[in-house]
Parts: C-alpha cells; structure tokens; sequence
C-alpha cells in the first residue's frame, strides 16, 4: 500500500507559511475592528496556526501508517468472504489487483 506522509507533510509545509501571511495580511487590514481587537486576533491566530501545525505533521503521518496497515487487512477480509469458491487463492488475487490499482491510480495523481 502507498504511504502517503510524506506527501502531506510536504503540503503542510508549503501552504502553512501562506496560511500565515494571508491570515495575518486579512487581520490587519481588516476595518471592522480596532487596533487592540487587532492584536488579541493575531495573538490568537498565531496559537491557532501552530497548534494547526504540530497536530497536523504527525497525524498525517499516522494516518498514512494506519491506513498503510489497515488496508491489506480489510482486503483480506473482503477476499475470504462468504460466496467466494477459493479463499486461499483469491486472498493473494485480489490483493494484487488492489495494490495495482492502488499502485496505478498514485501514478495517475502525481
């Protein structure tokens, strides 16, 4: 199965500094509010985006492992179920043909 972590975090990585500056150009120049609300916001803002951040690298990179292991295991099940004629061998066939069509369809998005 794909682990998809590192391609999450790479995101997390090149959007938050946007996140950041787009979040902290909109505070400012906003009119609806004073120079004191203003500054709470940006105080407020900045826990946000790091608490954002630190939650957000290692739940993606534990999500990609849980799924990563998860995965062949619900498939497994699948391929033995009730109906099938010959479970041993349709545990290894249709795993091959989902890691194919997992394999197949990361190539496609990249």
């Amino acid at each position: 199965m794909p682990y998809y972590g590192n391609w999450v975090i790479c995101i997390y990585c090149g959007l938050w500094p946007m996140h950041l500056i787009w979040t902290y150009y909109c505070i400012i120049r906003t009119k609806l509010v004073g120079s004191v609300v203003k500054f709470l916001l940006l105080i407020a803002a900045t826990a946000i985006l790091i608490i954002w951040l630190i939650i957000g690298i290692p739940g993606s990179v534990f999500a990609g492992l849980v799924y990563g292991f998860l995965a062949p295991i619900m498939a497994t099940f699948g391929a033995v179920g009730e109906g099938k004629e010959k479970p041993f061998i349709h545990c290894f066939v249709d795993g091959v043909l989902s890691l194919e069509h997992g394999v197949l369809s990361l190539e496609v998005v990249q």
